[in-house]
């Protein structure tokens, strides 16, 4: 909860038009990525003063992950932008205007990556928005990113590809 009014002032007091929350996933997928980095207990991700589990933190994200985007709509207002980077899998926030999926998501289930766009251009907050991000070359190669890339954005004009980091 300390973290929405956080997020809400600097938003606001830096003019931004809205913010990008990198990591939303499914549930499993959360669970999975803390596994591998953060269980070796030294977090305490609730500030209870004890260290939590990886499952703890990963239940923590799915209870209030929702509500906090939620939250985050409700006082940034319906024209900010809060776009989040899926990893693939569908989520369903509504509150968000789209999602980012990272190219190597799709590389052996296209489909899914489909199904989110799809869900999120029907259920997500307006204007839909988003990105396929051209990632790891070495995982998916970069013939086969930009093929995805012309069949996702053909689809959903809304979204757009390029790459996700800036040298400049």
């Amino acid at each position: 909860k300390a973290m929405l009014p956080l997020v809400v002032n600097t938003v606001k007091s830096a003019g931004f038009d809205g913010v990008y929350m990198d990591g939303a996933a499914s549930d499993d997928a959360v669970y999975q990525i803390f596994s591998r980095q953060f269980d070796k207990g030294q977090f305490d991700f609730n500030g209870d003063g004890v260290a939590d589990s990886s499952k703890d933190m990963a239940t923590s994200i799915a209870i209030w992950g929702v509500w906090f985007v939620e939250m985050l709509r409700a006082q940034l207002g319906p024209d900010a932008v809060l776009l989040a980077n899926s990893g693939g899998p569908p989520i369903s926030v509504t509150a968000l205007n789209g999602v980012t999926i990272e190219s190597e998501a799709c590389r052996d289930d296209f489909g899914m990556c489909e199904d989110t766009l799809q869900v999120m251009s029907q259920l997500g907050a307006k204007p839909p928005m988003g990105a396929f991000w051209l990632t790891h070359s070495e995982q998916v190669s970069p013939e086969k990113q930009c093929e995805q890339a012309q069949q996702l954005t053909a689809r959903w004009p809304d979204y757009t590809a390029g790459i996700d980091w800036f040298d400049g």
